[in-house]
């Protein structure tokens, strides 16, 4: 099931041709991933008390219609999960479903010193719901 989020686009995200940036679509991206994990119980602040931090690996993201100030956009988004890593597939849509990016996220699950770490069968649990 994917979480959805909504997105206010503000007048700083915008280019000179009143487009939100290319590079603010990965801002999106990480509210969508936060809310969701908060929505799982575990915020990225509670996961660090923990003992475990989510570290952007690799970050792809297609780019499909330019969004404006006009749109009011959400981010849709679904997890994977392997066993030291989770791959995120995101999109930025409207209400009404106009596709406007896509992006598939990897992190890696580590310590606090960056030590790869295995997904606790907590945090799995936690995440089954937005598993796709």
């Amino acid at each position: 099931m994917a979480h959805r989020t909504p997105i206010k686009v503000r007048f700083c995200d915008l280019d000179p041709y009143g487009h939100v940036n290319h590079s603010v679509f990965l801002s999106y991206f990480e509210v969508g991933r936060a809310d969701a994990l908060k929505q799982s119980g575990m915020s990225l602040i509670s996961a660090l008390e923990t003992g475990v931090q989510f570290v952007i690996a690799r970050a792809s993201v297609n780019y499909k219609a330019p969004v404006t100030t006009d749109h009011e956009v959400f981010v849709t988004s679904q997890v994977a999960l392997k066993r030291i890593s989770t791959m995120w597939s995101q999109q930025i849509v409207d209400a009404n479903g106009q596709l406007f990016a896509t992006a598939e996220i990897k992190t890696a699950v580590t310590d606090t010193s960056g030590k790869p770490v295995l997904l606790s069968e907590d945090l799995k649990q936690r995440l089954e719901w937005l598993t796709c």
